[in-house]
Order: C-alpha cells, then structure tokens, then sequence
C-alpha cells in the first residue's frame, strides 16, 4: 500500500537529528523549506502552503499523493517504533470503510495508551501525535475547510464520522517527547471537574480566542448541513404553535450547574436572556464557588427577576 507523509521543517519542525532511515519508502512532503537540511538529503518535495494552515497543508499533500494512505508526522517527533508501518498498513487492509486510522505512541519509552474510538470528538480526547487518512476519501470529500483551518482537525474528525470509518490501529504508531509539565497550566486544569486531556483539561473550549472559536462554530455548523440536520427558518416574536392550536401554556426552564466561572456565567446568562421565546425561568445551581459567581448572578437578577 502507498504511504504518503508530510511534515513541518521550518523553525521549530523537524529536528536535523530525526531518523529518516525510519520513512524509508515513504514519500515525505515538507512544509517551510524545499529539503530537509543537507544531513538528510533530498525528500519527495516541498509544499507551497503557508506552515500555519494546517487544512491546505493537508489538502495539498493529499493532491500531490493521490491515493494510498497519507500521515501526518508532528514537529517533535523523535521516532517511529518498530512495526508502526506494518500495524497501520494491516488496519487499512482489515478496514475497508476506515478512512481515520490513529494508535498508541510512546513518550520517549513509556506507552501511552489511546482509547477506541467513543464517538466524542472534542478536546477530551486524545488521538495520538501520529494519525493516517485514505487519500481518496480526503479528496473525494473535498479536503479540509481551508476558510477555517483553525478548526482543522475537528473538521476532520467531522468529515470522518460514522460507523467503522475512525479505526484504532492497535499499537505504537509514533515515539514522542515526554511533555513538559506546565505548573501554571497544571493549577488551572485542577480547578476543572473534567480530567480531559487537552491542554486545559476538558473545558479547553473556554479559553479559546474569538478566531479559533469562530473557526469551531463554522465547521460544526457545516457539518449539520451535510447531514441535513440544519434548522434554520423565518424569526418570529412569538413562539410556533402546535398543529393543534397554540402552545398550551408551556414553559421553559434552564438549569445551569456552576463551580467558579464568574468570568462566564454572565455569557450563559446573556444567551438566555437573547431567546426568542419570552416565558422562561433560569434557575443557576451554585456547587460551592470560591469565586464571585454568586455576586455576578445576583447583579443579573437586579435587573431581571
């Protein structure tokens, strides 16, 4: 099976040190310079799309391969362990409908273990620092949103939604750095009652800059219009009527459970507020907060009973 690959070479990319010997029968794509440094010699060949989107990376390597499998290879990647090549190729050939194949990695020599696939995509997860997608699916698809490449792999994950199409290639597809641990990130991430894996824990959505959560809303909004699952219709002032006359009196209640998110309550307020429909009651359960959640909600409640 062909095995197409690209990667990052500019500052802060691949390390002149990495093992090439390791993508051997690899054609290898790079993003940043033409070539690897002179100490490895001449690579397949360099992509013309900027380094820091991360979609036209992808969408270009792919055109350029064709068919086959393509993988991504991080930056910091010191290796590839024995038998990586063989596992991936065995999950391809075993999976027909795969399309996303993804696997275990070791930190320096600990194993660090990736959990099948679950179906829940966001930052909770963790899907290995190496990952393979069937090129001519990705081309068949389209590629990835380029427009909101920031969003990039959730686009991916997305577009890779399904029965038996994310498959867990069963072992070690990369050898990795152990992490850097972070004293201040690390503070933050216990502050949070999801222990996820992403780097805030899994409320990492929270800390998004306005770009990269835009990104995150378009691409999740497309992906509803694929699947014809968008609701989108005429506003009106008053709530739509039941077939059999008007709404019956129903009324709506949201609850929010809340632990120190003084920065954010007001937000979640807000959007309530916003509703189209008028009868509502927001009933806020505070579990304990240490910060001024509490004193936020109440200046809310000033204004609107």
């Amino acid at each position: 099976m062909k095995i197409c690959g690209w990667t990052r070479i500019d500052e802060g990319g691949f390390a002149p040190s990495f093992p090439l010997s390791e993508l051997s029968g690899i054609d290898l794509y790079t993003v940043g310079c033409a070539t690897f440094p002179s100490v490895h010699g001449e690579v397949k060949g360099g992509l013309t799309s900027s380094p820091d989107n991360f979609a036209a990376c992808v969408n270009e390597a792919a055109h350029k391969a064709q068919a086959g499998l393509l993988i991504t290879l991080p930056p910091d990647l010191v290796g590839l362990p024995e038998g990586w090549r063989a596992r991936l190729e065995k999950a391809a050939a075993e999976n027909p409908k795969g399309v996303f194949f993804y696997g275990d990695y070791l930190t320096d020599s600990t194993p660090v273990s990736v959990r099948k696939d679950i179906g829940d995509i966001t930052e909770r997860e963790d899907w290995g620092p190496v990952w393979a997608v069937r090129v001519e699916w990705l081309l068949k698809e389209g590629g990835l949103d380029e427009i909101h490449h920031r969003a990039a792999f959730y686009d991916l994950l997305l577009k890779s939604w399904g029965k038996n199409r994310r498959i867990h290639v069963g072992g070690a597809l990369a050898v990795v750095p152990a992490p850097v641990v972070d004293a201040k990130i690390e503070e933050q991430k216990s502050k949070l009652f999801f222990p996820g894996r992403g780097a805030l824990g899994g409320f990492s959505y929270l800390f998004m800059d306005k770009e990269t959560e835009h990104h995150t809303e378009e691409v999740f909004y497309n992906f509803l219009r694929r699947h014809k699952a968008w609701l989108e219709g005429p506003r009106t002032s008053t709530p739509p009527r039941f077939s059999g006359g008007d709404t019956g009196g129903a009324k709506v209640s949201v609850v929010t459970p809340v632990y120190n998110r003084a920065k954010f309550i007001g937000k979640a307020i807000e959007s309530v507020q916003r509703a189209d429909i008028s009868d509502w009651e927001y009933v806020i359960v505070d579990n304990g907060s240490t910060d001024n959640t509490r004193d936020v909600v109440r200046e809310y409640m000033k204004s609107d009973p």
